[in-house]
């Protein structure tokens, strides 16, 4: 199971407090940085897979991930 989750489109929260109440190794990315105007997530599907990308408010990517279809 795979779960990507990115902001609510609020401002950006630096805030760690929450971060043992995820399983040890299940978080990937953590980023916020209100210096480079926050950030957004999209994804990109083909025939072939399925692609999550992580970029800051200057459109730099900072995390990328593909899922392949199960067989």
């Amino acid at each position: 199971m795979n779960y990507f989750v990115t902001g609510a489109g609020n401002f950006v929260d630096t805030s760690e407090a929450h971060k043992d109440d995820v399983p040890s190794g299940a978080l990937k990315f953590h980023w916020a940085d209100i210096v480079q105007l926050g950030g957004f997530a999209f994804m990109e599907a083909t025939n072939r897979n399925l692609t999550f990308t992580f970029v800051n408010g200057l459109r730099k990517p900072l995390y990328s991930y593909t899922l392949y279809p199960r067989h």
